[in-house]
């Protein structure tokens, strides 16, 4: 790969545009990139790094600000980077994301990061991808590099070298992998320590169920000797029975002993069989019991019988001697039902006493209020023919004839807002009359240079009519290109679409070439269990010629074989992929052709382009329509404006004429309302309004007849309540001598019972009745005749019952027990048939999991303490030292050498990937810290420069000819130096062009091929590209 030109503008300190051919120095080999500290030298390898990676190293922990500060809204940013790789020439173009002027209107809008991919065919560029996603798939497809890859060499930035060399073993082993993509042994590692955990977790898991069943078994059996410790006397007798009793005969079996052996097959067996006597044993005692418990329910069934019988006889005598002591009561209570039904007739006259009462006294506090109102009404100076004693109905009289003579007026008085609206609209008319005189007098003086400008407008029209069929043209020419430049759409659609097939196409090629390499890596690592199938003991091996094969590697499984059969398959298909991306990229680079033509055909407009100025086509072809279209309505306003001027000083007369007799009416309507508001004053008199003068003597006549109603009504009730009280007196004098005499209402009012009493007291007497005939009867009974005098003892024949259940219970629910737990057992016993075979399976397992884990994540009996992922990268590490020393060696005229240590860390730390340095005038190998700064430099380029090696030859062995190194010269003397540069011409003596960032003077001397950055009075930089006259 080698960069061969840079543009770029809008981008870090640089505003304009900004070109740099490095092709230019290839003659020369060496160039520099010079000027002052902050000038932006290291932002041109940040372009570059931009264009390929769309990201900048020196932003990696921070915000990248890309855009130059220097830039107006308008300026554009962008980097455009060209570069050959293999055989080909592209071109790459990226913008980042940044603000700019919103196309319409105000304001600004964020532009996306866009990216472009060209490629130099006979050449004219052509497009290969045009999306930032497409661009990176296909850069990586051309670079072959990652990003850190590329930083690590071609591109080594700031001090970024020399971290590689003082790294310790993590930020080491995160570079190594970074570049070298071994996260799939970390992965591998990964996924066997879970899978050992996993193996572990499960292998504990079944051994727990194990010991739970164990323990399950164990407790079910401990249990049954505490079944019925009730029982103990006879459960102890029945383990006094000699070994083997027999159990038909009453014979008790011995208790199962609880013991816990190693859990297996056998000891589970054991624990259900030791069950089966006890069985026989609970089944026989529990008969017996249903025996005993039946005969004690039937003896408590006898004496509660005859207990009931006693107690039902004692009650009944209880119950004669309460009504005995009740009697005097009960009669008490028919005497007040007596009293109680013969005033219920009075009673109707009584409420009618307290009602006519109650009314009578409402009504004279009626009269009372009724009288004070009418003497409030009176207050005030305008009352003169009544006052306080004045009878109520003669004060009717009185006032309503005043409220007669007074409707006159009031209906005047309500027809004075009226006649002041009608002065109003005099006043009004008079005042338009006069503003459309005014009006008129001016419309006169305006029509002559209305007419000049309708005139005008006539013009104006009939000249944009005659434009109408030119612009027709333009828009029906504008419609054709816009079809056009939709159709550049569509192709730009499918030329996306052919792009994507033609990495899809390449990505599955790329993934059969992997299948084709895995399936040669298992070949390979296959090899040396198909030998060891094939060893016998005493003939030599066909590899090491011994005899003895004291480790033979382990022969693959079925599933891992590879033959030659499924090698040819995948090269096949690798065949296959190829001829398919040709078929791709041809496809793409049609696609492509068809949308340039498109492009052509639409005039290299775009459709908003062509959009906006059909917009605008349109908007002049319709005012021309407009204009034909209005030239009649205008021509007829000119017509009308004329005729109007000829009628202007008759309007004007007539309006006049208006105006007068507006005057007139207005004179009139204002002597109206004069004369109603001098007769309304006069009959208000000494109150606000005739209204107001109206409502008061409206309330004195209504306070006057309501006195008078109040008056009526209190005679009336006085009436009523003497009609109550002779009523009452004659229903009682027509009551004396039936059995029940009352004196007056009082007495009616103490005998009176409300309903709910009077039902209390029928039913209390009924029940007494009741009651005394019941237990008469009760008494009488022949089952109560020749009872004994005290009941027997219920207690004791219910407790021997509880006693015969309890103990039928208690040896069933034993029986239940040992049936559940032969259950149990049985089940426990299938569990764990089922759960030891799981754990002999899962240990075998385990075992071989855990040793293979162990030795990859670097545990015993791994002695280096290195994991899997840290031996692959020291591999890699032991190449990159091996190419630093080439150099190194030289640099340092062999007194320096670069070591791998892959020693046994301080308390087993990560360790592997070590370095260090022999001195050979020591003999001795020492840290890399104690280097000089301008040794640690060359160790530092030496191992930079054999790592960019090692890291090509894993990329495939591609071509790097562009190197750039920033900084790091000036901590190096003369002497050093000179070494340094002597290495770098090495470099370029074998076709590289290397890009040196120095502010150092002897460089500056030395090297006369050079990129200058300069900064200009506003602050932006610009860079300025010089050639060397004679080779370095």
């Amino acid at each position: 790969m080698r960069i061969t030109r840079l543009s770029f503008a809008g981008f870090g300190p640089y505003r304009d545009e900004q070109n740099i051919d490095f092709r230019a120095f290839e003659d020369d080999g060496i160039y520099l990139i010079a000027g002052r500290t902050g000038a932006g030298k290291s932002t041109i390898l940040d372009a570059v790094c931009f264009a390929l990676y769309a990201s900048v190293p020196r932003f990696e922990k921070g915000e990248a600000r890309l855009r130059s500060d220097h830039c107006a809204p308008e300026d554009p940013t962008w980097v455009a980077l060209e570069f050959s790789a293999g055989g080909h020439d592209y071109r790459v173009t990226r913008s980042p994301a940044y603000e700019r002027p919103k196309s319409r209107g105000e304001g600004t809008t964020v532009s996306p990061p866009s990216a472009e991919l060209a490629m130099l065919v006979d050449g004219d560029w052509h497009g290969v991808a045009a999306r930032p996603k497409d661009v990176g798939i296909r850069l990586a497809d051309i670079v072959q590099l990652t990003r850190d890859q590329f930083l690590q060499v071609i591109l080594l930035a700031q001090n970024r070298f020399q971290r590689f060399l003082a790294a310790g073993h993590d930020e080491r082993q995160d570079v190594l992998r970074s570049l070298f993509a071994t996260e799939r042994f970390s992965s591998f590692e990964d996924y066997l320590v879970e899978r050992r955990k996993a193996v572990e977790n499960e292998l504990g898991a079944e051994l727990a169920t194990v010991e739970r069943l164990a323990e399950r078994a164990t407790d079910l059996v401990a249990t049954i000797p505490r079944l019925d410790s009730s029982r103990e006397t006879s459960v102890a007798d029945d383990r006094a029975q000699p070994t083997g009793a027999d159990p038909a005969r009453g014979e008790e079996p011995p208790p199962v002993a609880v013991r816990r052996d190693s859990p297996d097959e056998t000891w589970f067996a054991e624990r259900v069989a030791s069950l089966l006597p006890l069985l026989t044993a609970a089944e026989r005692r529990v008969a017996a019991a249903d025996a005993a418990a039946d005969a004690a329910e039937e003896e408590d069934r006898r004496v509660e019988e005859l207990a009931r019988r006693i107690r039902r006889r004692d009650a009944a005598r209880l119950i004669r001697q309460e009504l005995d002591a009740r009697a005097a009561a009960d009669a008490a209570d028919s005497a007040e039902l007596e009293r109680a039904r013969a005033a219920a007739p009075l009673w109707p006259l009584v409420v009618a006493i307290d009602t006519g009462q109650d009314r009578a006294s409402a009504a004279a506090e009626e009269l009372d209020r009724a009288r004070r109102a009418f003497e409030e009404s009176l207050a005030g100076t305008d009352v003169s023919d009544v006052d306080a004693s004045t009878p109520a109905p003669i004060a009717v009289d009185v006032f309503t004839r005043e409220l007669g003579s007074l409707t006159e007026a009031a209906a005047e008085e309500r027809t004075l807002p009226g006649l002041d609206d009608d002065v109003q609209r005099a006043e009004d008319r008079v005042s338009a009359t006069r503003r459309a005189v005014d009006e008129a007098s001016v419309r006169r003086d305006e029509i002559p240079s209305e007419l000049e400008a309708a005139r005008a407008a006539v013009t104006a029209a009939r000249a944009a009519a005659a434009e109408l069929d030119a612009a027709t043209s333009v828009v029906e020419r504008l419609k054709r290109q816009s079809a056009a430049a939709h159709d550049v759409r569509s192709r730009a659609e499918e030329l996306r679409r052919a792009d994507a097939a033609e990495i899809a196409a390449r990505q599955a090629a790329r993934d059969a070439s992997a299948h084709l390499e895995h399936l040669l890596t298992v070949r390979l690592g296959a090899y040396a269990g198909e030998l060891a199938e094939r060893l016998l003991d005493g003939e030599p091996c066909a590899v090491c010629g011994s005899t003895v094969h004291p480790a033979p590697a382990a022969p693959p499984a079925d599933d891992d074989r590879v033959g030659d059969d499924d090698i040819e398959a995948a090269r096949a298909a690798d065949a296959e992929r190829s001829i398919l991306v040709e078929r791709a990229s041809r496809a793409a680079r049609e696609a492509d052709t068809a949308h340039k033509q498109a492009i052509v055909a639409s005039g290299g407009a775009t459709v908003d382009e062509l959009e906006a100025q059909l917009a605008d086509a349109e908007s002049h072809r319709d005012a021309c329509a407009s204009a034909r279209a209005r030239l009649p309505r205008l021509e007829a306003v000119v017509d009308e404006l004329g005729a109007e001027a000829e009628r202007a000083d008759a309007v004007l007369d007539d309006l006049v004429r208006q105006r007068d007799a507006a005057t007139e009416a207005l004179v009139a309507a204002t002597t109206r309302r004069d004369a109603a508001r001098s007769r309304v004053t006069a009959a208000r008199g000494e109150s606000a309004s005739v209204a107001d003068r109206v409502a008061r003597t409206t309330g004195r006549r209504d306070a006057a007849a309501a006195l008078a109603a109040a008056s009526s009504a209190a005679e009336e009730r006085m009436r009523e309540l003497s009609d109550a009280r002779s009523a009452l007196d004659t229903a009682i004098t027509n009551t004396t001598g039936r059995g029940q005499d009352f004196a007056d209402a009082e007495a009616v009012r103490a005998a009176h019972r409300d309903g709910a009493h009077i039902r209390t007291l029928e039913k209390r007497v009924a029940a007494a009745a009741d009651a005394r005939v019941v237990n008469t009867a009760t008494l009488s009974d022949p089952d109560l005749a020749d009872l004994p005098s005290d009941a027997p003892d219920t207690a004791a024949s219910a407790a021997a019952v509880v006693e015969a259940r309890t103990s039928r219970d208690r040896v069933l629910a034993d029986l239940h027990t040992l049936q559940s737990r032969e259950r149990e057992l049985a089940t426990v016993r299938r569990e764990a048939l089922s759960a030891l075979s799981a754990v002999r399976a899962r240990r075998d397992e385990a075992d071989a999991i855990r040793g293979l884990a162990d030795a990859v994540e670097g545990k015993s009996p791994n002695t280096r303490r290195m994991d899997l992922e840290t031996f692959v990268l020291a591999a890699q590490l032991e190449q990159i030292i091996a190419a630093a020393n080439r150099r190194f060696h030289v640099m340092t005229s062999g007194r320096f050498t670069l070591e791998h240590d892959d020693s046994v860390a301080y308390r087993n730390a990560a360790s592997g990937l070590g370095l260090a340095i022999r001195d050979e005038y020591t003999g001795r190998a020492r840290p890399t810290a104690s280097l000089s700064g301008g040794e640690t430099f060359l160790a530092a380029l030496a191992l930079a420069l054999g790592l960019a090696e090692v890291v090509t030859e894993r990329a495939g062995g591609i071509t790097l000819d562009t190197l750039f190194i920033d900084e790091g010269f000036g901590s190096l003397d003369g002497e050093t130096l000179e070494i340094a540069m002597s290495t770098l011409d090495e470099l370029r003596a074998g076709g590289r062009t290397v890009g040196l960032i120095s502010h150092v003077d002897a460089m500056k001397e030395r090297i006369s091929a050079r990129l200058t950055v300069e900064v200009d009075e506003s602050g932006a930089s610009r860079v300025r590209q010089h050639h060397a006259t004679v080779p370095v």
